[in-house]
């Protein structure tokens, strides 16, 4: 999957509400039309991850990937103003009532479509804090998956990828080749 030219990094980005965002009600309902949205800050550690891989690795191409509405390209610019190089917003009325195992076939439709030797993701959403996207991508794709990533390195002429990943009590130390799909942790 690597190519010659270059190494393809897809950062899987979602927009979630503020948490120092005030929330109001609106007849008995959260009101969140005017609430502020900000870059999920797992998803934030993945995209600086990919910068400094980056900077490490020169012909490396980061492009950004969301699924959601017009809203979401607030944080697309974002991360295109961090430093990614392009930016892909997957938006239909028809994904508002989808679930996340439908999120995260579709966004695996696109990575494929856009090819990658290495997927970073959040660890989690702080919205919905299921941390099952990035996971899920991984099982569309039948590509390994390490979560939890707080220390990244690559061996082998960066063909191989070895993470350092949480676990309960500690950490533990994991290689997998490329392409591969790491969820990232605060640290990385």
């Amino acid at each position: 999957y690597l190519g010659e030219i270059k190494m393809r990094i897809i950062v899987c980005v979602k927009q979630v509400i503020d948490t120092a965002a005030r929330i109001g009600l609106k007849a008995g309902e959260i009101d969140d039309t005017n609430l502020a949205r900000v870059l999920n800050p797992y998803d934030e550690f993945a995209l600086e991850e990919a910068i400094k891989i980056r900077e490490r690795k020169p012909d490396t191409e980061v492009t950004l990937v969301t699924l959601g509405p017009e809203r979401f390209r607030d944080s697309l610019r974002a991360g295109l103003a961090m430093g990614a190089d392009k930016a892909v917003h997957l938006t239909d009325s028809a994904f508002d009532s989808i679930g996340a195992l439908t999120v995260s076939r579709l966004l695996a439709k696109a990575v494929t479509f856009l090819g990658f030797d290495l997927i970073l993701c959040g660890r989690q959403a702080i919205d919905d804090d299921m941390a099952q996207i990035g996971p899920a991508i991984a099982a569309s794709l039948d590509i390994p998956c390490i979560t939890v990533v707080t220390r990244l390195e690559f061996l082998e002429d960066w063909s191989i990828a070895r993470a350092t990943r949480q676990i309960e009590g500690g950490s533990e130390i994991m290689e997998s080749s490329l392409p591969v799909l790491l969820t990232c942790q605060k640290g990385l």
